[in-house]
């Protein structure tokens, strides 16, 4: 499945592993925020399984197709 134009696919990966590293920064930032704030551990584990399984809403935005 192509996900990116043709001759793109460098410049494509490059794009969401700094969207991957951005988000991981804001993860630990946000996190570490949440804890000092007194959100126990587990509640901050569910919290991030939550939003980890809400990525699966934006695989329609990508528009695969069929090589």
């Amino acid at each position: 499945m192509q996900v990116c134009p043709l001759k793109a696919e460098g410049t494509t990966y490059a794009l969401l592993i700094s969207l991957a590293n951005l988000a991981m920064l804001l993860g630990f930032v946000g996190g570490g925020w949440l804890y000092d704030l007194g959100l126990p551990f587990p509640q901050l584990a569910i919290l991030g399984a939550g939003l980890t399984a809400l990525c699966w809403l934006a695989l329609p935005a990508l528009r695969l197709k069929q090589i």
